[in-house]
């Protein structure tokens, strides 16, 4: 089992193309953004298969849970993520995040963390129904107002 995030390729990469290696992850401490807090350890898979000398594709089945503030009311939730993506590991671009280093090494935290980013909502929102911030009697986050188009009926216009 993974715990941190370097993994050793050494022995993959000597191996014939389309030799695969499966890796379960557990990763208990990861820091993305101060408003996100990490609630349960990252755990999964990690997929890798040598697809040409020196290139690694990753296959990553990932489950987590993070805390999140509601952008409405401004209590914190729990939001579970399941992250399933693919991402390329190269010895040939060393200035790439993916890369395979000269101690045939690969970090998986910036893979990871990238795909926890793009998982997460822009306006995150505890529940559909939430009013948002009370004060007093009324809501301070408004309704949605449900809007119609034109009706098929409208005066003036013509079939003809």
């Amino acid at each position: 089992m993974v715990q941190n995030y370097i993994l050793s390729v050494a022995d993959l990469l000597q191996k014939e193309i389309g030799t695969q290696r499966t890796y379960q992850v557990s990763l208990s401490r990861l820091d993305i953004d101060q408003e996100v807090l990490l609630k349960t350890p990252v755990e999964g898979t990690v997929t890798l298969v040598k697809v040409e000398e020196g290139k690694l594709l990753g296959s990553f089945h990932l489950n987590l849970v993070v805390e999140l503030e509601c952008a409405r009311c401004l209590k914190r939730f729990n939001l579970p993520l399941r992250l399933n993506y693919t991402d390329e590991f190269s010895i040939q671009n060393p200035e790439s995040e993916n890369q395979i280093t000269p101690q045939n090494t690969i970090d998986l935290l910036p893979s990871i963390t990238q795909e926890i980013i793009l998982a997460l909502p822009l306006k995150p929102i505890c529940q559909t129904t939430c009013q948002g911030i009370k004060i007093g009697a009324k809501n301070v986050y408004p309704k949605t107002k449900k809007i119609s188009g034109p009706s098929r009926h409208t005066k003036g216009s013509s079939g003809n």
